[in-house]
Order: C-alpha cells, then structure tokens, then sequence
C-alpha cells in the first residue's frame, strides 16, 4: 500500500516538474496567442472528461466484480448500462455544442471577440 502511495505522489512530483520546464519551451515556441489558445482548447477537453463523473473506476470495479462471481449476465448488464450512459452524455455535449453553433444558445460579448481579434498575428 505505501509503494502505492508512493507511486502516485512520485508521478505528481514528476508531471508538475515536467510543466514548470516545458512551459517555458511551449511559450517561446508557440507564442503568448497561440501557447494560450493551446492552453484553453486543452482546457474544455479536460471538462468534458467530468462528464465520465467516476464511471471508470465503478464499472473496472463491477466488471471485475462479476467476473469473479462469475456472473456474466451482470457484467454484460454492467457494460450496456456503461455504454448507454457513455452515449448520453455524448449526445448531450453534441445538442450543447450544436445549439451553440446555430445561435440557440447566447454568444459571447462581442467586446471580446473584438480584443480576440486584435490578438491574432497577421500571416503573411
């Protein structure tokens, strides 16, 4: 259990150092427009990740579960009910994103669309 412990705050230590040297490299690679479009793209991807709300570690534990009472109808039943669960909340994100896009939902203020807009580097 302590090599457990151990292993998950050596990869903490290890993922935060990693960002503090990289960030650096990023932003001079990319610049500060593009390094923060990166950051927030990175960003919305990791909220939809909160749409899985624990179901990878309940169903690993069903699953597992079943298995070993050898209870296949169960773990097929765990499995649909996963995947239609997983469905859902996929196509809610895709009515949300869709309501967004044909003007259902509220845009954003155009005062920032226009400094948005003004950030942009020109191409050449």
């Amino acid at each position: 259990m302590l090599r457990s412990i151990f292993s998950n705050w050596l990869g903490l230590v290890v993922m935060g150092v990693t960002s503090v040297i990289l960030t650096p490299i990023l932003i001079h690679g990319l610049g500060d427009f593009y390094y923060g479009l990166w950051i927030l793209v990175a960003s919305a991807l990791d909220y939809y990740g909160v749409l899985d709300l624990g179901m990878r570690p309940a169903l690993f534990r069903a699953v597992a579960w079943s298995k070993g009472a050898n209870d296949r109808a169960a773990m097929h039943e765990t499995l649909l009910s996963a995947l239609a669960f997983t469905v859902a909340a996929g196509f809610l994100v895709l009515v949300l994103a869709h309501s967004r896009r044909c003007g259902c939902a509220p845009r954003p203020a155009r005062a920032f669309q226009r400094s948005s807009e003004k950030m942009v580097p020109k191409r050449r």
